[in-house]
C-alpha cells in the first residue's frame, strides 16, 4: 500500500510509512466487509428462496446451544442429531430431533448451509454424516 504515496525524491519517508499501515488495515477490512456482504447476500437468496440460511462457520457451540433452547420443545425425543452432506454452497447441515425408533421430529429442527464447520464439530463427524447427541 506504501506505493499508492507520494515519495520525495523517490524515498520512503516516515509520513509515507505512518499512512500505509493504516491503509493496509483499511484494505484487509474492505476485503472482509466485500466477503460478509456476499455471504449476507447469499443467505438473504436461499432464505427467500425458501432455502437454509448460509453461514460462513458454524460451531459446535451453536449446535450444542440449539439442542439445550429446544430440548423441551422436542416432546418424544431420546437425541438430538446433526446430519450433514455436501451442498453446492458448502455444507448443509440439518439439526433436530429423533424419537426412540429414530424417526427425526418435525420441530424444532433447523438447517443451515455452512462454509466450514469448526474444528471441534468437524473432528466429531470425522468420516460420518451424522453425530448423535445423547
Amino acid at each position: 500500500m506504501a506505493g499508492i504515496f507520494r515519495r520525495r525524491g523517490g524515498a520512503e519517508t516516515a509520513e509515507t510509512r505512518e499512512m500505509a499501515a493504516p491503509a493496509d488495515g483499511v484494505a484487509r477490512s474492505l476485503v472482509e466487509i466485500s466477503r460478509l456482504v456476499t455471504l449476507l447476500t447469499r443467505t438473504h437468496e436461499s432464505i427467500r428462496a425458501g432455502g437454509p440460511p448460509v453461514v460462513d462457520t458454524i460451531t459446535m457451540g451453536e449446535v450444542v446451544g440449539f439442542f439445550v433452547e429446544h430440548r423441551d420443545e422436542a416432546k418424544g425425543a431420546v437425541a438430538a442429531v446433526a446430519v450433514r452432506r455436501p451442498d453446492p454452497r458448502g455444507q448443509l447441515l440439518w439439526l433436530g430431533f429423533v424419537d426412540a425408533a429414530g424417526r427425526p421430529l418435525a420441530k424444532p429442527a433447523r438447517a443451515y448451509v455452512a462454509n466450514s464447520l469448526d474444528p471441534e464439530l468437524d473432528e466429531s463427524f470425522g468420516a460420518h454424516q451424522v453425530v448423535l447427541f445423547t
